[in-house]
């Protein structure tokens, strides 16, 4: 949910937070005993999210001492088997909360807690905000053990710092701590844009770059083109660059742009603070379109008129900018990581005077105003898109496909998914679902160019299936009447109590819903592993001898299978 703050509230909060920031230099305790190294950094670019912490890896092994790093009590506990996994958030007297990630456990008197609750409510997935007088811990307290639990790719911990009061997340890098990095960004494209549609790509580094001595022991390049670009009149820029640190095995993002032509600065950012509602103005800061089809993050100069991400500084207008055509243009493009490591580019281009070329339209086009509301409505299809669901005006053009043997309704083509939606819309289809089975077990799809689906989700009513999109693309009506698969990976009949059950747990379309597991009637919550299909159970509450364990688990269209089992505990 957005806020809205009166401009004396705003300007106070803004002073306010850079005082805190400024009064709390060293005042933090590294949350590991070891060199901090980063696998991620604040501020890089991610699938649909800029990251709004750090990645400290942790040797590629689960385990390490979790810390407090500061004085504080626990204000909220998540376990999810999603995002940032077992999760922990402690309140600090200093106005900032510490955010400690993918945990691999929590330490003894908080994992009890964290279990009896969890037995309690009968659910893996659990959030709780203690008292504040329930869980205190001084700087340097042993809080947790790292992990890779959650969403997480590998063994590290994510570390955030947010304002308690605004909740807004801050670059943990302005409060001192140590990571050890001389590497400079590593700048690899150019990107020239006429009429926001890449025209033209200047590579200057290939990968193999990072290998080379020279870039490992620099702590700034200043690179030029030789040759002067020809443009149009309006032409805009872009460019692809990632930043390493330490031993330079990782990709991340860049802490500070600059683009400057004629020496007026023309885009301006650095990464310190955004608020978590700001996060999918990613999808408006990079060229999504080149994302989609070819896979390539390469991040704009310029704003889009519905992008107001603020970490642009005041000199990175939205505004269009006419090039004189008979003066060469002197351009310098600069990265800086927060280290102070950067990396500039100089090059020169000439404007050819004309404007680019719009694209040809097409009469059955809609011309839509990114801050406007638009409804598309037909006899079989509707499209509800909000005053703040574009990031830029676009054409909409829409068309009907036909439908196949596994579809229940026609395909309704609204553009493409290369076009993103910052707020999500609705989209509803009419279909002749005759029974009530069909109707409970209807669901949208999106229909993929290599005609696999995507699961939207959605409900029937009223004789259509609605549901939430978060690109435009191309949709229809698909029915989900196959119950998950569970599998047993470690099959064995006789158990001891140390012994941990592994059932692999998978669903083709709506996706896993619930998950119960009882032995001998008596319910017992079992860990979930999203990332790797994976319910885990342990068995040390089974009682001794014979006993059946039963596993059920339902979809979200409420196709369930049970699995039943007779085991022995020794």
């Amino acid at each position: 949910m957005e806020k809205n703050y009166s401009l004396k509230t705003l300007l106070f909060l803004i002073l306010n937070s850079t005082f805190l920031i400024s009064s709390a230099q060293n005042y933090f305790h590294s949350p590991l005993d070891i060199p901090l190294k980063l696998a991620g950094n604040f501020g890089e670019i991610r699938s649909n999210h800029f990251h709004s912490g750090l990645d400290i890896k942790t040797d590629s092994v689960e385990g390490k001492n979790v810390y407090a790093v500061a004085d504080g009590y626990v204000s909220r506990i998540k376990v999810s088997a999603f995002g940032y996994g077992n999760a922990m958030y402690i309140t600090h007297p200093n106005g900032y909360v510490s955010l400690y990630g993918h945990l691999q456990r929590y330490c003894d008197t908080i994992a009890n807690y964290v279990l009896q609750n969890q037995i309690e409510k009968q659910s893996f997935e659990i959030e709780l905000f203690p008292d504040s007088n329930l869980f205190r811990f001084k700087q340097g307290d042993i809080i947790a053990l790292s992990g890779n639990s959650g969403g997480s790719a590998g063994p590290h911990l994510h570390f955030e710092l947010r304002d308690a009061v605004t909740e807004k997340i801050i670059n943990p890098m302005l409060f001192g701590f140590a990571i050890d990095d001389t590497l400079p960004p590593i700048l690899r494209t150019l990107c020239i844009y006429e009429n926001k549609k890449l025209i033209g790509v200047d590579s200057l580094f290939d990968t193999t770059v990072v290998d080379h001595d020279y870039m490992l022991k620099t702590k700034s390049i200043i690179l030029t083109l030789k040759d002067t670009l020809k443009t149009t009149a309006d032409a805009q820029f872009g460019y692809n660059a990632d930043d390493y640190a330490g031993e330079g095995l990782n990709k991340l993002g860049i802490y500070k742009v600059q683009l400057s032509i004629d020496d007026s600065i023309i885009w301006h950012y650095q990464f310190e603070t955004f608020a978590f509602d700001e996060t999918r103005y990613v999808n408006a800061h990079i060229d999504y379109a080149e994302k989609v089809l070819n896979k390539n993050i390469y991040e704009r100069c310029y704003r889009l008129p519905g992008d107001s991400f603020s970490v642009y500084l005041p000199q990175s207008p939205s505004i269009k900018r006419i090039y004189n055509a008979r003066k060469l243009h002197h351009a310098q493009l600069i990265l800086t990581d927060y280290a102070g490591n950067s990396t500039m580019l100089n090059f020169y281009f000439k404007a050819n005077g004309k404007k680019s070329l719009p694209e040809k339209k097409d009469k059955s086009w809609v011309h839509l105003k990114f801050n406007r509301p638009y409804n598309l409505k037909t006899k079989t299809f509707l499209l509800q898109l909000s005053d703040k669901a574009l990031y830029d005006d676009i054409d909409l053009k829409y068309h009907v496909t036909r439908k196949n043997s596994k579809l229940y309704s026609a395909i309704h083509n609204v553009n493409d998914n290369t076009i993103p939606l910052r707020t999500a819309a609705t989209i509803s289809i009419k279909a002749d679902l005759k029974t009530k089975e069909e109707q409970d077990k209807a669901l949208i799809i999106m229909v993929n160019k290599d005609s696999t689906f995507t699961n939207i989700g959605g409900m029937y009513k009223n004789g259509a299936v609605s549901a939430l999109i978060r690109t435009l693309g191309s949709y229809a009506v698909a029915i989900d009447s196959t119950p998950p698969n569970v599998v047993w990976q470690n099959a064995n009949d006789t158990l001891s109590n140390n012994d941990t059950l592994l059932f692999l747990i998978r669903d083709d379309l709506s996706g896993i819903a619930t998950y119960k597991v009882t032995v001998n009637d008596e319910p017992i919550v079992p860990v979930y592993d999203a990332k790797n299909d994976l319910l885990k159970i342990t068995c040390i509450r089974f009682k001794e001898g014979e006993q059946i364990l039963r596993v059920t688990v339902t979809d979200v269209k409420g196709n369930i299978f049970e699995f039943s089992n007779s085991v022995y505990l020794k």
